[in-house]
């Protein structure tokens, strides 16, 4: 007769050397997602920059493009009537002074349609002035301008535009509103095209450029 013995269950021992490859593997996977993830974020993080980088210059193209649309306008007009008086031309108010009158319905209608109608030289300067204020104004945020004029007329006059508008880029460190540099008169360059003469009283937040125009 054959007697049937119980056999004892296999176990198979993983060996020692194997068991610690796979906790170090294990370890090693870990450190290189962190790594992976602290990669991605400096690449996202750089490219918040650039985007940023990249909205604040679009921002000054379009701000030069429409100071330069107006001024281009102004100039054209005035080119027109060599012979005009300081008086005829002039708009120098305050910013604040300038911004309240753009409020009004009619601070944008000229007296006359100088394209349409007949208009003396004088009426034809109110005519243009209003039209660049309104391109101005629609162009630029809070924008406003000014007029100054200095020489003889039809020998040596020499017409300062003044853009002057609301630039929610001009900020100090803690995020406030910063000041815009007032022109002391002895600015060259850059510098005397981006002060704020001091006449307009140009308050936190607003920035000016002033381009001077030859007829």
């Amino acid at each position: 007769m054959f007697q049937l013995v119980k056999s004892k269950p296999m176990c198979l021992r993983v060996p020692a050397r194997t068991r610690r490859s796979s906790q170090q593997q294990a370890g090693a996977t870990l450190i290189e997602v962190l790594v992976s993830i602290l990669v991605l974020s400096v690449g996202l993080l750089g490219m918040m920059g650039m985007q940023a980088g990249a909205m604040r210059f679009e921002h000054g193209a379009w701000v030069r493009a429409a100071v330069s649309s107006a001024v281009a306008d102004f100039s054209d007009g005035i080119r027109m009537l060599p012979n005009v008086l300081p008086a005829d031309v002039a708009s120098v108010r305050t910013y604040a002074e300038e911004l309240a009158a753009t409020a009004g319905s009619s601070y944008f209608v000229p007296d006359k349609d100088c394209n349409s109608v007949a208009c003396t030289p004088a009426e034809f300067v109110a005519f243009q002035r209003v039209g660049w204020r309104r391109s101005i104004n629609t162009s630029l945020p809070g924008g406003v301008g000014f007029i100054q004029q200095s020489g003889e007329a039809g020998r040596s006059q020499i017409y300062t535009l003044v853009v002057a508008w609301a630039d929610k880029s001009l900020v100090n460190s803690d995020g406030t509103a910063s000041t815009a540099p007032v022109c002391a008169g002895d600015e060259v360059g850059a510098a005397a095209r981006n002060c704020c003469p001091a006449a307009i009283s140009a308050p936190a937040g607003v920035r000016c450029t002033s381009v001077v125009v030859l007829p």
